[in-house]
């Protein structure tokens, strides 16, 4: 300082701009004013402290000029620009750096030594053709994998197996990791030979198929939906070898029934059918949750494990898997009695009522009509001899009856075991949303199923059994565009010219299969038809005319299999026929009505 009048004053820096207090140093003595070293100073600085409103804009605080404090601020908005710009200049190199090193790890191949994939998330979307799960490659390392619904699945391979970098499994990308694998399941051929997904049911091989056309070449007439580019047929499976693959640990947690035999299907690399009749009878549904814990089971075990979870057995055999009834429930014949007091006052009605359920259920295996299994009317019940699955087919029968009736059911088992309405009026809701599918580039029709499912809510079983018997699989590649159409006549147009079709087995599970397996199968059907008979008709006359106007050859040339009942107490037909035939009846009677 210049000046001893600057003591005492807060003043500007002249290096950083902050505000300081100008103190004497300690022993200091003011001097005596001397009037001639006034000229010494600086005639423009002022005397005594600045106003308070030009505080922060003086250099010296003590009258500065106004160049001086022009220069000054020029220096200080130079100094910010400078800092900020290498700032962002560090700040923008390292975003660089960061780039560069991604870019680097994203492009470099995954080596043997590269960090094991994140567990495999199986999301709704890979469930949504029922039992048929896309084939999954699952980790190494036993992961955890979950969906959306809380179920889980643990598989804890062998310790030794955690070292190995390659396994036989087929490599199939998911959509949370592409290279995991499980250890020590069976090679799958190469995408253009796909593995086969169905074997027929018939002991005897079938005929073989043409070679398939190359690969883009339709093999059918091309439409305006459809195109089938390759077909698939079905090849030889050593199922028993596949099943026992070893497993020391494995863990489901409340997941759905139909999806947990699709993964032992996946992990096995073997075709797998769930028998719908099965299905009827125990009242399983396909989307049943299933929850087990084991240890060193086989595949094979783990599926039995799956399938006894709800009153099912596993039959592995001739190239694939068969989920249906235990060989006890189809083969073991019992005595029981059911008492039916309440639909047949007296032994007239009593004998009705036995014809009835020779005609419908099982016709073919009664003494009466040349089989061995033993029906008895008397003192008000039926006594029948015969295995579990026909044993059950009766108490649905007669349970159905009293519902009709408008009489309290006998059982313990719940009302909705025994729809009155057929599975096609109970699909009907699902089978009229709308949807829609672009695959212009041909895709495994099982793919293209799944779509369509996951768009309506449904699940759909896929009867591998029956396209085997027909020389065909669900992998056959097919190209099909739809928009905003029912699901229903969606399916017919895909399927149709496939040489398929599909039936409703309940509100929300369809069934694809073959149009020869559909005319094979029998199904019991309930139809009201009190309204009709009001209109002077006679049941015998409506019988007639439905026999001679709906495939009137089927029913002559069926034999014993085919029936078709009336029911005066309920005013009710019940027919015994194929699901097309059950269909056809139905459209019949309503245009009727």
């Amino acid at each position: 300082m210049l000046r001893p009048e600057a003591i005492g004053q807060i003043l500007d820096c002249p290096k950083c701009g902050s505000m300081v207090q100008i103190v004497p140093p300690e022993g200091w003595v003011p001097p005596e004013s001397d009037p001639a070293a006034a000229g010494a100073y600086p005639s423009n600085l002022r005397t005594g402290p600045p106003p308070l409103d030009k505080v922060g804009e003086t250099y010296l605080a003590l009258g500065a000029a106004e160049e001086v404090s022009n220069a000054s601020l020029w220096q200080r908005l130079f100094t910010f620009v400078k800092v900020k710009i290498v700032w962002i200049c560090a700040g923008a190199g390292a975003v660089a750096v960061v780039l560069t090193l991604w870019a680097v790890w994203a492009a470099a191949p995954a080596g043997q030594n590269s960090k094991p994939a994140d567990p495999v998330i199986l999301s709704e979307a890979q469930n949504l053709v029922g039992e048929n799960v896309p084939h999954q490659s699952l980790s190494n390392t036993g992961e955890i994998l979950r969906s959306a619904q809380d179920d889980k699945v643990v598989l804890r391979p062998a310790q030794d197996e955690k070292e190995k970098s390659t396994t036989s499994s087929p490599a199939v990308p998911s959509p949370d990791q592409s290279t995991a694998q499980v250890p020590k399941l069976a090679a799958a051929p190469p995408a253009a030979e796909k593995p086969a997904e169905s074997v027929p049911a018939h002991p005897s091989p079938p005929a073989k198929a043409p070679a398939p056309e190359p690969a883009g070449t339709p093999i059918l007439p091309e439409t305006s939906a459809v195109r089938l580019v390759k077909m698939v047929v079905p090849e030889a499976t050593d199922v028993d070898q596949r099943l026992g693959t070893i497993l020391p640990e494995v863990e489901l947690t409340k997941m759905p029934l139909a999806r947990a035999l699709a993964l032992v299907s996946s992990l096995a690399n073997v075709p797998l059918t769930i028998d719908p009749e099965a299905l009827r009878l125990k009242g399983v549904s396909p989307r049943d949750p299933v929850s087990l814990h084991l240890h060193d089971a086989s595949l094979e075990q783990f599926l039995e494990a799956i399938a006894a979870e709800r009153g099912l057995a596993a039959d592995a055999g001739e190239g694939q898997v068969w989920i249906t009834l235990s060989p006890e429930d189809r083969e073991d014949a019992r005595e029981v009695r059911y008492k039916v007091d309440d639909l047949c006052p007296d032994q007239r009605a009593l004998e009705s009522l036995a014809t009835t359920v020779r005609a419908l259920v099982a016709p073919t295996t009664w003494r009466a009509h040349g089989g061995e299994a033993v029906l008895q009317a008397e003192n008000g019940a039926l006594r029948v001899t015969h295995c579990d699955a026909v044993q059950q087919e009766i108490l649905l029968l007669c349970e159905k009856l009293r519902l009709a009736r408008g009489l309290r059911l006998q059982s313990k088992l719940p009302p909705s075991r025994f729809p009155l309405t057929t599975p096609s009026a109970r699909a009907r809701p699902a089978l009229q949303r709308n949807v829609s599918a672009n695959f212009h580039q041909p895709a495994p029709l099982v793919q293209i199923l799944g779509d369509l499912a996951a768009q309506a809510g449904v699940d759909i079983l896929i009867d591998r059994r029956g396209l085997a018997a027909e020389n065909m699989t669900d992998n056959m590649e097919v190209s099909y565009v739809v928009e905003d159409k029912p699901l229903g006549a969606s399916l017919r147009e895909l399927l149709r010219p496939l040489k398929l079709d599909f039936r409703p087995l309940d509100a929300t599970t369809l069934q694809v299969t073959t149009p020869q397996a559909l005319q094979a199968c029998r199904q019991i059907e309930f139809y009201s038809v009190g309204k009709l008979l009001a209109k002077n008709r006679d049941a015998a006359e409506l019988i007639g005319r439905i026999k001679t106007t709906i495939a009137p050859d089927s029913w002559r040339s069926a034999g014993k299999t085919v029936a078709i009942e009336f029911d005066p107490s309920s005013q009710a037909l019940i027919v015994l026929q194929s699901p097309p035939i059950q269909a056809a009846v139905e459209e019949f009677l309503s245009r009727m009505e």
